[in-house]
């Protein structure tokens, strides 16, 4: 079996927690940076990393321009059930003209 992270931290005075060891998922799904992986590479990373207790992740738009997002969705419907803490960073997107900010979550 494989070794588990037992220790969560909280954000802040939030009340959310997560372990201090976090995945950053650009490689997941972010095929504009790393072309030579696929979907199942990039969903067998995220599956690993929560077998092993991580419950944060971090992930961007520009991550494959939302292809990311679409992966890790896709791996956690096994874990939310089985793990009340699991954290998914939403993405900021800024647009090119400053006037408003858009929250995008998935």
């Amino acid at each position: 079996m494989a070794s588990q992270i037992q220790v969560e931290v909280e954000f802040g005075h939030s009340g959310v927690v997560a372990t201090p060891l976090g995945l950053g998922a650009n490689a997941v799904g972010g095929y504009n940076l790393f072309p030579q992986l696929n979907d199942e590479q990039g969903l067998s990373v995220v599956r690993a990393a929560l077998d092993h207790g991580i419950r944060l992740i971090d992930t961007a738009y520009v991550y494959g321009l939302g292809h990311s997002e679409t992966l890790i969705g896709e791996a956690i419907q096994d874990y939310d059930r089985y793990s009340p803490s699991l954290v998914r960073v939403p993405t900021i997107i800024q647009p090119a003209t400053g006037s408003s900010t858009t929250t995008r979550t998935f």
